[in-house]
């Protein structure tokens, strides 16, 4: 596990924040160095949730109007209304960043010091945006890019970043299978289940993976086959809402009439997770009315999916795992553990479970909170060992139908296995 000089109290050491500054002087700040600028700025400030921006601007149903404008209005306040930049390029230069540090902390580990190297990076991506095509291009691209400037950087220290960043536009290709390619796109869901595909636990059976992040909340349900040699999940559905923790971060900042600052997040998120002296009925009802909502929101996928397996009996018994910085809050298990159709609500609940802890996970000695480590223990995968996915628009109907020898309806103990003769 990789640390870095992030201020404590604000960020764990072993995140990099998805963060980019810009000082009075049109300098660009990244990760660490971004959130030590904006600490005493409004948790909102700063350019952040750059998937998110990018995905709105090629998927309708994606586009978050008011972190568009948030991030339209910083670009303009710091590099004024001549000097746009797009959130693409925005994506590219944070990427290479975070290319470049992590290369020279392996480099500077004791393991490989004096130690050449030409490390490979996967780089999550979420499933949604695969299986939507423009969307699975442009990131393609902003990976290719992304790539070319973290190439250029090694060269020379000398080179602007921004400058090289629209230099180098015109020779973006992304070539998965060019032998000098080393940025490759994995699904994000696929990554953060990869402790539990690797683990005793992984058992064959539909589960769904619920990712509760800053601005979005991630949902994905899958049917898990393991009894092969080779583990595969057919993704019935995977989509994400554009609400996440920030809308209950919001609520309670207004609740306690302050204006909550980056280095006053920590404390917003013990109020949330109940590991603060702050107790509260108004802000406990606030935190359930959200995640209801969210819960609502949900149906539409969970209906989705449905499609894709109409045998009642298969979805008795679905495992949901939750993950994620918002993880911790309390109400979250409660409110989700409900069945999104009326007529199983009923007749049984969902079982919420963690993702598990893998012995191979080495935290340096630190307490951390795997629930934010899992994606990135994925990607350290290489990806021919990462288990092969059937994407959500590649996956067929898996609704088992009748023998016609006895009439009786094809199933194995709850769940239902990958079949020619499925319909």
């Amino acid at each position: 596990m990789l640390t870095f000089e992030n201020e404590k109290s604000i960020c764990p050491n072993y995140c990099l924040p998805s963060l980019i500054a810009i000082d009075e002087n049109k300098q660009f700040y990244f990760g660490s160095a971004a959130l030590k600028i904006l600490q005493n700025e409004r948790f909102d400030d700063g350019i952040r949730l750059l998937k998110i921006l990018v995905g709105g601007r090629y998927y309708e149903p994606l586009r978050n109007e008011k972190l568009q404008e948030q991030y339209d209005n910083y670009i303009h306040k710091k590099l004024g209304s001549n000097n746009y930049i797009h959130c693409e390029n925005m994506l590219a230069l944070y990427l290479a960043y975070t290319f470049l540090v992590v290369r020279q902390k392996i480099e500077n580990s004791p393991e490989f010091k004096n130690t050449k190297i030409d490390p490979i990076f996967n780089v999550c991506v979420p499933l949604t945006y695969e299986s939507h095509c423009q969307l699975g291009r442009v990131f393609n691209f902003i990976l290719a890019w992304a790539e070319l400037i973290y190439k250029g950087l090694l060269k020379s220290k000398n080179i602007h970043p921004l400058d090289y960043c629209f230099k180098v536009m015109e020779q973006v290709s992304y070539d998965e299978n060019n032998p000098e390619t080393r940025v490759f796109p994995v699904p994000e869901a696929v990554a953060e289940i990869m402790a539990f595909v690797k683990s005793l636990q992984c058992t064959d059976g539909l589960y769904a993976l619920m990712d509760f992040g800053a601005g979005t909340t991630d949902i994905s349900i899958f049917n898990l086959c393991n009894s092969s040699a080779d583990p595969i999940a057919y993704f019935y559905e995977s989509a994400y809402l554009p609400k996440g923790t920030n809308i209950i971060e919001n609520e309670i900042a207004n609740i306690l009439n302050k204006e909550i600052i980056y280095k006053e997040l920590p404390a917003l998120y013990r109020i949330m997770s109940r590991d603060s002296k702050i107790e509260s009925n108004v802000i406990k009802g606030v935190i359930h009315s959200r995640l209801q909502s969210l819960w609502e929101d949900s149906k539409r996928i969970w209906g989705n999916a449905y499609q894709k397996n109409k045998a009642e009996s298969s979805w008795r018994n679905v495992k949901i795992f939750t993950s994620g910085g918002g993880a911790r809050i309390p109400e979250i298990n409660e409110v989700f553990c409900v069945p999104w159709a009326e007529k199983f609500q009923t007749i049984f609940t969902y079982k919420m479970i963690k993702l598990p802890v893998p012995d191979s996970c080495d935290t340096l000695n630190q307490q951390v909170d795997f629930n934010r480590l899992s994606v990135a223990f994925g990607l350290c995968f290489p990806k021919p060992e990462i288990f092969k996915c059937v994407k959500p628009h590649q996956c067929p109907n898996q609704t088992p139908i009748k023998s016609k020898k006895n009439d009786r309806v094809i199933e194995d103990g709850g769940h239902v296995l990958p079949n020619r003769n499925w319909i």
